[in-house]
């Protein structure tokens, strides 16, 4: 009987130690943000050699954290920094019409995120975030363009509302199914 009792009690024992020694399953954001919490969202960085991201990331992420109820401040007054670095960006043929005809494309894009508080102090970061884009191939190349400009489009917009929902939850943002 005290077998029985020991070994009915050893979940709640387990639970009690992994819970309270800090320890994480799973993907997880920061702490969530208390209310009225003031955040700085500086430009992103753009490493990649595709022109005019930075302004496309920070109004996606501006939006994105606007929607959840973060306030966005200038540096001063703000608790938390979000700083973002766009590392890559590639556009790689996933499908072939004939052997030499592409008719759809991936766009990849690559970031470093890294939140930290009001001093600059390191709270979450993240290294190689990829998400990910496909758009179609068409023989006229204004449209060709405008297809995958709207994909860079989807692809941060998705980028920053996982992101937003990743760190203000405190918890992995939903699964998505494919296509995005």
């Amino acid at each position: 009987m005290a077998l029985r009792q020991r070994l009915a009690s050893t979940p709640l024992f387990v639970l009690l130690v992994v819970g309270g020694c800090g320890y994480h399953l799973g993907n997880v954001g920061p702490a969530p943000v208390a209310e009225g919490q003031r955040w700085q969202v500086p430009v992103v960085l753009n490493n990649s050699r595709e022109p005019f991201l930075e302004g496309r990331f920070t109004d996606a992420l501006i939006r994105a954290l606007a929607e959840r109820g973060v306030t966005v401040a200038g540096e001063s007054g703000a608790e938390r920094r979000l700083r973002v670095v766009v590392q890559a960006f590639d556009t790689d043929p996933i499908s072939l019409v004939d052997v030499d005809k592409v008719s759809e494309y991936r766009l990849q894009i690559e970031a470093d995120v890294r939140l930290e508080d009001g001093v600059h102090h390191l709270l979450w970061k993240r290294t190689g975030l990829r998400f990910f884009d496909e758009f179609e191939a068409f023989d006229d190349s204004q449209r060709q363009e405008d297809s995958r400009q709207e994909a860079i489009d989807r692809a941060v917009d998705r980028f920053a509302n996982d992101l937003a929902s990743q760190l203000l939850g405190g918890g992995r943002p939903e699964v998505r199914p494919y296509p995005y």
